[in-house]
């Protein structure tokens, strides 16, 4: 059997008919409408000013990348487009994964995840990044990732969890690691929401011969 064939025996298993394609951002060509969000750092829902993004045609993770510098002594994060948002709830259960770098890593409350959606802010608690290389994220879609309001607030339930995925207003990723403004350059790049069933096992945002590797390991 070539890799070929097996490459596509593995979509298909792990891609069933009704399962919704993956949204992803490779950022190959342009920003792709991410923008940047400066946040009040007490209430993740509240949008205090913004940002200036660059486009940097290449050296991502891989191909061409987005950076930003932090604005303000706020919590800014990259701000989701529209194609991430609406009514995501074939995505319960699946994952958003993304990739990013930074040269400051230094005040731990900034390694979040926000979701907007359905009257509720949810946010997942990550590791904090490494300086100066690119590490990858994949945070499930499961009521057990998140808080609402804040990484230490209340349990999220499944009801909540699927709200805000049926009405989701906002992908919030945060870039605030450094404690003091202008103080870290944030590079973010393969933001991908995928199904529980997505065939892209590396995250990149491509089914090819990685996630091949990946399924017959």
């Amino acid at each position: 059997v070539s890799a070929s064939s097996a490459l596509a025996a593995a979509v298909a298993i792990a891609s069933p008919a009704t399962a919704a394609p993956p949204i992803v951002s490779t950022f190959s060509m342009n920003a792709e409408g991410w923008t940047i969000a400066d946040l009040n750092c007490s209430n993740y829902n509240q949008i205090v000013g913004g940002g200036t993004i660059s486009w940097i045609a290449s050296g991502g993770a891989p191909g061409g990348f987005l950076r930003s510098t932090d604005p303000t002594g706020n919590c800014y994060s990259y701000e989701s487009p529209s194609v991430f948002e609406g009514d995501k709830s074939a995505y319960l259960g699946g994952a958003l994964r993304w990739r990013i770098r930074t040269n400051v890593a230094d005040w731990l409350p900034g390694s979040v995840l926000i979701l907007i959606g359905g009257g509720n802010v949810l946010v997942a608690d990550v590791p904090q990044p490494t300086t100066n290389a690119w590490l990858g994220y994949s945070v499930p879609l499961t009521a057990a990732s998140f808080r609402l309001n804040s990484a230490g607030g209340p349990a999220v339930s499944p009801a909540q969890m699927q709200a805000t995925l049926a009405n989701l207003a906002s992908i919030r990723i945060s870039a605030e690691f450094g404690s003091e403004q202008g103080e870290e350059t944030v590079d973010i790049d393969s933001i991908a929401l995928v199904t529980a069933c997505s065939a892209d096992l590396d995250g990149d945002g491509q089914v090819g011969a990685t996630d091949l590797g990946i399924l017959l390991g």
